[in-house]
């Protein structure tokens, strides 16, 4: 198997997993869609990138197998595959990690009734599932180093900040206040904050 397909298999399982089945159990639990419509013009445009990002970071090894684009860089092939490999794996991890510490919490969107979680994988990280996805782009950026890779990873980057920054914190905060502004100091967005 091509480490284009490794990557394909990983990116593309997580993605089926976190939002196909996910969404399917979720749907079961709360008898009604997780899926949420975008709160505003601004959180639309986040999500759309999103979806961008995930489209060009799916395709990126699609279009390497089939010859369609080529790779930008060509070395160091095992230790590409490795690290891309080992980013894809633990990106899925992080950010499943974080939809299940989320139970039925876990919305596809933003919400404005968002419940403030603040442990297990948030106990050090706002936004672990974020965090993951994003790890799991850059793994297949790694791996599959073309345009569209780079592009997907881009784009996902861009989007958590507009929809982090823009949408969701605004809400938590005007939902939770101080609560919200202690966990702020204790925790980083997207990384562990050192030394707090």
């Amino acid at each position: 198997m091509t480490l284009e397909a490794v990557v394909l298999l990983g990116y593309g399982g997580f993605l089926a997993y976190a939002f196909g089945w996910r969404s399917g159990r979720l749907r079961e639990v709360l008898g009604s869609s997780p899926w949420r419509r975008p709160v505003s013009a601004v959180d639309a445009v986040g999500e759309t990138l999103c979806v961008g990002g995930c489209a060009g970071t799916l395709l990126a090894p699609v279009l390497s197998i089939t010859g369609v684009v080529d790779p930008v860089w060509t070395g160091w092939p095992v230790a590409r595959g490795l690290v891309g490999a080992a980013g894809v794996a633990l990106g899925a991890a992080v950010a499943l990690g974080a939809q299940r510490d989320l139970a039925s919490q876990f919305r596809f969107g933003v919400e404005a009734s968002a419940v403030l979680v603040t442990s297990g994988w948030f106990a050090r990280v706002r936004n672990p599932f974020y965090s993951g996805w994003m790890l799991a782009a850059a793994g297949v950026a790694v791996a599959v180093p073309s345009v569209p890779a780079a592009a997907g990873l881009v784009l996902h980057l861009v989007a958590a900040e507009i929809i982090v920054r823009r949408v969701e914190e605004p809400l938590l905060l005007a939902a939770y206040g101080a609560a919200f502004r202690r966990y702020v100091e204790r925790s980083g967005r997207f990384l562990p904050r050192r030394g707090g």
